[in-house]
C-alpha cells in the first residue's frame, strides 16, 4: 500500500515542482520595449513642440521639469511597464492640455525619449506590449532592493524629505491631483486671517521678489 502511494505521488511532486520553477521565470519576462526609427524622428518634433519649453530642448529639465535623459530618470522607470508611462504622459503631458496628442503621438514622444537615453532602434515595434518596459535592468538585485522614485512635489514619496513635507499640514485644506498636492492656508489655529491685507497696484505692479510664488512668476 505504502509502495502504491508513492509510485502516485512522485509524479504529482515532480510536475509541481516543475510549476513551481517556472512560475517565477515566466513573471520575470520582461523585453525592453522597442521603437522605430520613423517613429523617434516624429517624436523629437512633437518633444519640441510641446515638451521643450519645460524640459528644456536638450532634456536637461529645468526646476520642478525633471531631467529625461539621465540616471535618475533611467533608474526611476527601470523595469516599470511602458503602458504604465504611456498613462503617465496622457493624464499629465503637456501641463496645460493632458491628453490633447493621439495616442501614436505619445508613442511617438516616447520613441524618442528611449532614443535619446540610448536604447537603440529595433525591426518592430514593441511600445504596447504587455511585458515591455521603459528601461530593462536585468540585475535582479537592484529591482529587488527598490529604485528611489522621484516623489510628486508635495506628495509623500520613496525619499526622505525634512519638516512636514510626509504629513499633512495642522491648517491648511488639502487638493490633491495627479501631479501634484496644494493647500490653502487657513490661518493659525484656523483663527481668521486678520494678518492679511489688501495690496496696492504699486505692489501688484512691482512687487517684492521675496513674495513671488511660482519661480516662473507672471506679469
Amino acid at each position: 500500500m505504502r509502495e502504491q502511494c508513492s509510485k502516485i505521488k512522485l509524479p504529482q511532486l515532480l510536475a509541481l515542482a516543475c510549476l513551481l520553477a517556472s512560475g517565477p521565470t515566466l513573471a520575470q519576462e520582461l523585453q525592453q520595449a522597442n521603437y522605430e526609427t520613423a517613429q523617434a524622428d516624429r517624436g523629437e518634433l512633437l518633444y519640441q513642440q510641446n515638451c521643450a519649453a519645460c524640459h528644456l530642448a536638450d532634456l536637461s529639465g529645468s526646476f520642478e521639469a525633471p531631467n529625461l535623459a539621465d540616471n535618475s530618470f533611467r533608474n526611476n522607470w527601470s523595469n516599470r511597464g511602458m503602458q504604465e508611462f504611456l498613462d503617465m504622459l496622457r493624464r499629465t503631458m503637456p501641463p496645460q492640455a493632458p491628453g490633447s496628442l493621439s495616442e501614436s503621438q505619445y508613442q511617438d514622444v516616447s520613441a524618442f525619449l528611449l532614443s535619446a537615453n540610448d536604447i537603440p532602434a529595433g525591426s518592430t515595434m514593441t511600445l504596447t506590449a504587455a511585458n515591455a518596459v521603459v528601461f530593462l535592468n536585468s540585475d535582479v538585485s537592484a529591482v529587488a532592493s527598490g529604485v528611489q522614485r522621484t516623489p510628486v512635489p508635495g506628495r509623500a514619496g520613496t525619499v526622505p524629505s525634512p519638516h512636514t513635507r510626509n504629513a499633512v499640514p495642522e491648517i491648511a485644506t488639502v487638493y490633491s491631483s495627479d501631479r501634484a498636492l496644494s493647500r490653502s492656508y487657513t490661518g493659525i489655529n484656523n483663527s481668521a486671517m486678520d494678518k492679511f491685507r489688501n495690496v496696492s497696484s504699486e505692489e501688484l505692479a512691482n512687487p517684492a521678489a521675496a513674495d513671488w510664488t511660482y519661480w516662473r512668476r507672471s506679469p
